[in-house]
């Protein structure tokens, strides 16, 4: 008799264990939100999305361009490229590589255009603002000049993953709550220096920190805004301030590498993925 409770009893904490466990093994449904048609960008994004793809998960992928020969589980969700419109006659190889500043003011005059053009005319976005689909996650470039993009963190109550692509930038430290020290950390618009700095490269990539951060958030208030009058939905009215949305990332890819780069203290959520 004991010896048929005992082993009832361990085959009950058997299925208690496995049922807990059948989650885990569940796979997830994945939004990928990338608009901004920055081709380079979706190389690195689009590694990720096929291997995720590869491993179960459902993928829908909101963009300017298709992954040839993509897995049937992920769907494309197509976004018109009007970039090149858009841009009319910026050239970045234009910019002087020593107005970092200068640089972070035209591509967020840029971005901020573009993703209120897209919000306001793409039928896509519109579609999905309306949609009744559900997610586990939402991925996308969050930080780097996007952050109206966060409402779909709030839509979807999914998990929020942002993928910096660039590598280190300043203002996604400032709102990871990162370290944030010029006097041997760089930014994309100054990496032309090195962690090991003159005086005036230091001070120069000092007032580049601050203009960068000031810029930042006021710009996060123009997406704010944008996010009030465009981005529309059932329940958005209780939507976070972008300001919180952007700085609650439960995991921040960052497309660098300590062997190629510079080695800096990160946040256990900051993952440095150079190299896929």
């Amino acid at each position: 008799f004991k010896k048929g409770y005992f082993c009832r009893r361990n085959l009950w904490g058997i299925l208690l264990i496995l049922a807990a466990c059948s989650g885990l093994c569940l796979p997830a449904r994945i939004l990928a939100a990338v608009p901004m048609p920055w081709k380079s960008h979706h190389f690195v994004f689009q590694t990720i999305i096929k291997e995720l793809a590869n491993r179960g998960h459902q993928i829908d992928y909101l963009t300017p361009y298709r992954i040839k020969d993509a897995p049937s589980n992920i769907k494309h969700l197509m976004v018109k490229d009007t970039f090149e419109e858009m841009l009319g006659s910026f050239h970045g190889e234009d910019q002087d590589p020593l107005l970092g500043l200068q640089v972070h003011l035209d591509f967020r005059r840029l971005m901020t255009k573009y993703m209120e053009f897209m919000f306001t005319e793409d039928p896509q976005i519109k579609e999905l603002l309306t949609s009744n689909e559900t997610y586990d996650v939402v991925l996308g470039e969050f930080n780097l000049h996007q952050e109206i993009n966060t409402v779909w963190i709030h839509k979807f109550n999914a998990t929020a993953i942002t993928l910096l692509p660039l590598g280190d930038y300043f203002f996604d430290n400032e709102v990871n709550g990162l370290p944030n020290n010029p006097a041997y950390m760089v930014d994309f618009s100054t990496v032309y220096f090195t962690d090991k700095m003159s005086f005036v490269d230091r001070l120069i990539n000092t007032v580049d920190l601050i203009g960068c951060t000031a810029l930042s958030y006021y710009y996060i208030s123009v997406n704010q805004q944008l996010a009030d009058e465009l981005a529309i939905y059932p329940g958005w009215e209780t939507r976070p301030p972008i300001a919180n949305l952007i700085s609650d990332m439960a995991l921040v890819l960052v497309n660098s590498h300590h062997s190629v780069g510079y080695s800096y203290p990160k946040a256990p959520h900051v993952k440095e993925i150079g190299g896929m």
